[in-house]
């Protein structure tokens, strides 16, 4: 059941029926500016509505992209097909370069293990990877305001960081460059999560789906045993005790995207980079 709720997710069109964020953009040029030289033909897994994909066409001789959503690849103008990273259509070294963007922290374990071995398969030379960056999973979660369902409002499960790069792909990719994008994210200190849980704090995203009631969250029928407590209040609370405990606490600001390219037999000093 919450695999269906969580398909109802990814094959809802309000979600991909919408015009490209300011950051999605920019991690679009910086996509665009990392391809090698020697890319003739690009797989784009997980290609989402093709925001990326789309402005690869013209590029390289062969762009093409896998998704698990129909919705989504009705926007997709290459070649596309539907399937699973763990199950990959293609042949072994089929694509010079495969793209991956924003996929990793969806996967359950069984999943994504075997999805970076589809990767390492299909891959010839080159995995280029974008994913939030050491994400702290707790300060993104939200209450379904049907069920109290406590989940991350874009259904992250695992926080991606370089350790899980570099173990994931051992002996036949390495990193060849790693660059920090995005914006800066905050790091809270750790009691903050206490007064998450003492003032009834949820994120709050309309078009997310609870993965265990399947229920939208735009929906109107709240729960009347559900508090939330408006975030506005709570920001205005933790900024207080920031003041207060300055010297004590830990804040340590961070890009939230990391691009990761990896290539095949080569090994290159790790260059670290801000865009």
């Amino acid at each position: 059941m919450e695999q269906d709720n969580i398909m109802k997710y990814y094959n809802s069109a309000e979600l991909w029926d919408r015009p490209p964020l300011q950051n999605q953009l920019n991690i679009g040029d910086l996509v665009i500016s990392k391809i090698p030289t020697d890319v003739k033909s690009i797989l784009d897994v997980g290609s989402g509505n093709g925001v990326i994909t789309n402005r690869l066409i013209d590029l390289f001789d062969r762009v093409c992209a896998v998704d698990i959503s129909e919705e989504a690849l009705k926007y997709v103008q290459a070649e596309k097909r539907i399937g699973s990273i763990d199950q990959l259509p293609f042949e072994d070294n089929e694509f010079d370069l495969i793209l991956i963007t924003d996929v990793l922290e969806h996967l359950p374990d069984p999943i994504f293990q075997q999805g970076i071995q589809e990767l390492k398969r299909v891959a010839k030379k080159y995995v280029l990877i974008v994913t939030p960056f050491q994400e702290k999973l707790e300060f993104v979660q939200m209450k379904c305001k049907k069920c109290s369902c406590q989940f991350h409002v874009n259904l992250h499960i695992r926080s991606i960081s370089k350790d899980t790069i570099e173990s994931s792909f051992s002996n036949e990719f390495r990193i060849e460059e790693l660059t920090l994008a995005g914006e800066e994210w905050p790091h809270f200190p750790e009691y903050a999560s206490y007064f998450k849980s003492m003032f009834d704090y949820s994120n709050d995203w309309e078009l997310a789906v609870c993965p265990q009631c399947g229920s939208r969250q735009d929906h109107e029928d709240r729960s009347e045993n559900i508090k939330s407590t408006n975030p506005a209040f709570f920001d205005r609370i933790v900024d207080s005790i920031h003041l207060v405990m300055d010297d004590f606490r830990k804040q340590e600001l961070m890009y939230n995207e990391a691009l990761f390219l990896l290539s095949r037999d080569r090994y290159s000093e790790v260059k670290d980079s801000s865009f």
